[in-house]
């Protein structure tokens, strides 16, 4: 899963049949880009290869929540992760987000709400469970030496779920600076 993340650059052409039909995961690995249709058909290969079931999914970027308001259409769809079925429970993974943390099960996906499960048999959307919760944990603490004189200011910060993946980004493009 990381290594389609973080070393599988996420670059898409959504113009033409590119935008509809995915590269094959050979062509992908080789040039090492693709778009969220190529990463998520190269790392259902990958996992494949070592006995792991995975499927791509169809979701909305905005949120499908209920089937019953929509219309058949293929614009209902944006963007594609991928299910995992492994040790007999379902888990989901955007394999456009990088540097994400956690083990598999309990990677921060966003709120999709429903995916289309690209399977035989397959007949409605799927409920995307969110693993975790995302948030973050603060305590500000000062240490006074006196009225008028020197103060310390200690912050400790805990990220956790989509939080931490979102600073753990950011800090692994920042400079020291």
């Amino acid at each position: 899963v990381r290594f389609v993340q973080d070393h599988i650059r996420y670059l898409g052409f959504e113009s033409g049949i590119s935008a509809y039909i995915p590269n094959s995961p050979g062509v992908v690995l080789k040039r090492r880009f693709g778009d969220c249709k190529d990463k998520s058909l190269l790392l259902c290969a990958i996992l494949k290869t070592i006995g792991v079931e995975a499927r791509p999914v169809l979701v909305n970027m905005s949120g499908l929540y209920d089937e019953s308001m929509l219309q058949p259409s293929p614009l209902a769809f944006n963007h594609c992760i991928v299910q995992v079925f492994f040790n007999n429970d379902y888990w989901y993974v955007d394999p456009t987000l990088s540097s994400q943390g956690g083990v598999g099960g309990t990677f921060y996906v966003p709120q999709y709400g429903e995916g289309l499960v690209l399977r035989d048999g397959t007949e409605g959307l799927t409920n995307i469970d969110k693993p975790g919760n995302t948030k973050i944990l603060s305590r500000s603490t000062f240490i006074i030496d006196s009225i008028g004189g020197n103060a310390i200011l200690k912050v400790f910060s805990k990220y956790e779920g989509g939080q931490a993946d979102v600073n753990r980004a950011f800090f692994e493009s920042s400079s020291i600076d």
